[in-house]
């Protein structure tokens, strides 16, 4: 039941969003003739709408002020789009799509990222709930557990360090879940989590991110349970009380 409510409570809050960004004009509706079709990117302020002719585009108009980078119930991609005409890269996923893939893709970002934007998408299609953008690129993948990834964000990272970023004192941040800028924290069940190295490019930090997932993935639902289980501890005696206070380390 509480999956459910959790479940509910996210869907409510994409419509939301998305319900939102639809009277300020940021969601994709009714193609247009002339957008999105490689010409160079322009800026367009709230009071005209921006429409797109790709479910996830890539290229085209966008708004004067990007999103900050993090993780995002959803931003819209007139926004985005900013961040990936400053070298950013996007990383989407289907509001449906399982939690694990969210996960690892999330993992990756603060890992092996320092520019980007994790957000729902709700036109990827089931088959491919996934998908990585830069500026005039786009991956679409049905899982995350692909080095595939790894070849792609390295080309795409390559390409995007001549491009540069301007630095913004104010951003959008409507739906920020997690800042880029939090410090990465480890929590149980979750892929390793380390920051690239100076010497390690995006692939190689990229490889160690999805070789840990795949790892977690093979290892027996039994062998997982007998390390929790050996987990070292410390106990305390109660004054007073013979009974024990444990807690795990």
């Amino acid at each position: 039941m509480p999956s459910r409510s959790r479940s509910s409570t996210l869907v409510r809050a994409v419509l939301a969003a998305v319900w939102l960004a639809s009277c300020r004009g940021d969601v994709p509706g009714a193609q247009r003739p002339g957008c999105d079709n490689g010409k160079p990117a322009r800026q367009i302020c709230m009071d005209e709408p921006i429409f797109y002719k790709r479910a996830v585009p890539n290229s085209g108009a966008f708004r004067p002020v990007m999103a900050e980078s993090g993780e995002y119930v959803y931003c819209p991609p007139q926004r985005w789009l900013n961040n990936l005409h400053h070298a950013a890269t996007v990383l989407l996923h289907h509001p449906c799509a399982p939690f694990r893939e969210r996960l690892v893709l999330s993992v990756l970002a603060r890992s092996c990222l320092t520019h980007y934007v994790l957000t729902s998408h709700p036109k990827l299609r089931r088959h491919t709930p996934l998908a990585l953008v830069s500026w005039g690129r786009t991956l679409e993948l049905s899982t995350a557990a692909s080095l595939e990834i790894c070849d792609w964000l390295e080309s795409s990272t390559s390409t995007n360090r001549t491009a540069g970023g301007t630095a913004q004192g104010w951003k959008y941040n409507l739906l920020l879940t997690r800042s880029a800028e939090e410090p990465l924290q480890q929590r149980g069940g979750e892929p390793s989590e380390a920051s690239a190295g100076p010497q390690e490019t995006p692939r190689q930090c990229c490889e160690k991110v999805i070789s840990s997932f795949l790892v977690k993935e093979k290892e027996p639902h039994s062998n997982r349970k007998r390390k929790r289980r050996a987990a070292p501890s410390s106990c305390g005696r109660q004054k007073g009380n013979k009974s024990r206070l444990c807690r795990r380390e």
